[in-house]
Parts: structure tokens; C-alpha cells; sequence
């Protein structure tokens, strides 16, 4: 029995800030859920940049780090717009505190808080989501290069052949060709095992 203790690299499991991350959520932990990476084509949109404060019981963060983001590369930005009615009906109260009636409430025009938004340069998605669009077998493989570039970028290895095939194969499967977000996911831990594997 060796007492050397088992290399990072040699196990499935991939490690950040001391979380275990199994293959099977390395998907959506580094990639759909991320704020960095578009989840549609896989590119970089944006750079969080992590500060820790130093007087955090001032900023009420209780010790969390502060967040910038950036956008990169060909991130466009844009502007989305919510828009607020303020018509309706106000409770009037005398000085007491009783009701004694209501007033109407209304506002001039449309009121309009405008909010940014980032549209991937590679696809165009809507501040990096995926639509609910299918895509095809060709462009699916494709991204699935993207894919693994996006891995490598953030320091999870994966085998490139193995993603890709998983990919096409499934793709050509009636019962799983429109689940793009089940495919790409079985697809990065099917890899990730892979390289592991390969490292054995």
C-alpha cells in the first residue's frame, strides 16, 4: 500500500475553494451557471474580478469579497428596460391612523428603469443564457470544441475526443437531440472521466 497521497490531478473530482465539484456538475458550476462564460456557445463574456474589503462592517458585507465585472472581448452591451404603472388607488388615514378613505394615484407617461445587459459576441445571447432554440448536430460539435477551450481556460482538463463524440452521438438520437443542456453536461463528465483515466 503506497503512502504517497493520491495526486489532484489523478482523481475525477475537481476542487475550488476546498468544494468538491464531481464530474457530473462541472457543466453547470464552471460553465452554464457562470456569469464569466456565455452558456449558449461557451465564449468569454465578462471578467469578475474578486476585491476583499477591508472595512467590510461599514459595507455590511460581513467579510464577503466585492465583485467587479468586466465585459471582454466582443461582448456587446445593451440596455434592457423595466416599466413601472403607477396607477391605482392610495389608503388616505387621518391623524389618528384610521382610514377615511382612498385617493387616487398616477403618474405622467411611462417611468422606465433601465438596466445593462451583456449580448455574447460569438452568438448574440441575451446576457450569456441559452435559448431554448435546439441547435443542430454540426453546430453542436462545434461548440463542443468551444467547450473544452472553456474547461482548459478556467484549469479543468477534459479529453477533447471524448467530449466531441459523446456530442455527435447523442445528437443522432430522436430521444435526446433537442437536450442540449443534458447533452453538453453527460458529454464534460464523460470527458473529464476520460482524462482521468487516461492519466491512470
Amino acid at each position: 500500500m503506497s503512502t504517497t497521497p493520491e495526486s489532484a490531478t489523478a482523481t475525477a473530482a475537481v476542487f475550488e475553494r476546498r468544494e468538491r465539484i464531481t464530474p457530473a456538475d462541472l457543466f453547470d458550476h464552471f460553465v452554464f451557471y457562470s456569469d464569466e462564460w456565455c452558456s449558449a456557445c461557451f465564449e468569454r463574456i465578462r471578467r469578475v474580478g474578486h476585491t476583499v474589503a477591508t472595512d467590510t462592517d461599514s459595507l455590511g458585507t460581513e467579510g464577503n469579497v466585492l465583485e467587479s465585472r468586466q465585459r471582454v472581448g466582443a461582448g456587446c452591451l445593451g440596455y434592457d428596460y423595466t416599466t413601472h404603472d403607477s396607477h391605482g388607488e392610495v389608503t388616505v388615514r387621518n391623524d389618528e391612523g384610521q382610514v377615511v378613505g382612498t385617493e387616487p394615484r398616477g403618474s405622467y407617461g411611462l417611468q422606465r428603469t433601465y438596466s445593462t445587459r451583456t449580448y455574447c459576441g460569438g452568438c448574440g445571447a441575451n446576457n450569456g443564457h441559452a435559448p431554448d432554440l435546439t441547435i443542430s448536430k454540426r453546430e453542436a460539435v462545434r461548440r463542443a470544441d468551444q467547450l473544452v477551450d472553456c474547461l482548459l481556460a478556467q484549469g479543468v482538463p477534459v479529453n477533447r475526443a471524448a467530449l466531441k463524440h459523446v456530442v455527435a452521438t447523442a445528437k443522432e438520437r430522436p430521444d435526446l437531440a433537442d437536450r442540449d443542456h443534458d447533452i453538453f453536461e453527460q458529454a464534460t463528465a464523460y470527458a473529464r472521466r476520460e482524462y482521468v483515466r487516461q492519466l491512470d
